[in-house]
């Protein structure tokens, strides 16, 4: 075939173009060989690539999901916390008013009134 290409009309085919045309598909062979290697070598990259960001993808979606279980636990906290804290309200009201009853006095203000006044 490459000596198809070197035809011209007149010249013989001798070894010089013989020559020539090995060296013209050893030239074109050695080219789709390294075309196929880059193409080789782009998939592999885009392999480790994908890898990569599978990768990436999990271990994002581990730390989202670690968020959301923190998230619940620090809620459910809050919610024992508040709980805890309205008890202690209610305690304290409660006392307060105990506190408030024990140190309540009768006003005999009106009755002493009406007693000394007769």
């Amino acid at each position: 075939m490459g000596l198809q290409d070197m035809d011209r009309a007149g010249v013989s085919r001798g070894k010089g173009q013989q020559f020539r045309a090995e060296m013209a598909g050893a030239a074109q062979d050695s080219a789709n060989r390294a075309d196929a290697l880059r193409s080789e070598m782009g998939a592999s990259q885009a392999n480790v690539a994908a890898a990569q960001q599978y990768d990436a993808m999990q271990r994002s979606e581990r730390l989202a999901s670690e968020g959301l279980l923190q998230n619940l636990r620090d809620s459910e906290r809050q919610e024992r916390l508040a709980q805890r804290a309205s008890g202690m309200d209610s305690y304290d009201a409660w006392m307060r008013g105990q506190l408030g009853l024990a140190s309540m006095q009768l006003d005999y203000t009106p009755l002493l009134r009406q007693l000394f006044s007769n």
